[in-house]
């Protein structure tokens, strides 16, 4: 009787030992970042497009706009994003006169969209977020 109480005190051991084993897996894998989300708060932020690193690819870089000083050009795609869902966008004028316009900003993330409104309501972009860093912004236009 001693022989087969020994042999249920090693087997419980062994039991807990393996559940404990199971359930810091379970933990681990539940702690483990959602892969197919993003950390949307990185976009509130100011962003300059940096054309000279997105060349041959099809989608578009944007960097911090204090990331570095980027060089000259005639016009950069520029926004910032604010946590009211306020947007700021720098908008081309046909007469070269670059200005700053308010609108709004929603981002979906299950299918990943950002989109940039007018006050009226009207869509000036549509992009599907490829990547999200503190430093990176891949966009893809919609």
């Amino acid at each position: 009787m001693c022989i087969f109480s020994h042999q249920n005190s090693i087997a419980m051991k062994y039991l807990l030992l393996f559940l404990s084993f199971q359930s810091l897996l379970f933990i681990a894998a539940c702690n483990e970042p959602d892969k197919g989300s993003l950390k949307s708060e990185l976009l509130l932020n100011c962003w300059t497009y940096s054309y000279e690193e997105s060349k041959g690819a099809d989608s578009l870089l944007f960097r911090p706009c204090d990331f570095m000083d980027f060089p000259a050009s005639h016009f950069r795609d520029r926004f910032t994003l604010s946590a009211n869902n306020e947007a700021t966008y720098l908008q081309l004028s046909p007469v070269d006169a670059h200005q700053n316009v308010i609108g709004t900003w929603h981002y979906d993330d299950g299918s990943r969209m950002l989109t940039i409104k007018q006050v009226t309501g009207d869509t000036v972009y549509s992009y599907q977020v490829n990547e999200l860093t503190a430093d990176k912004l891949i966009l893809k236009p919609n």
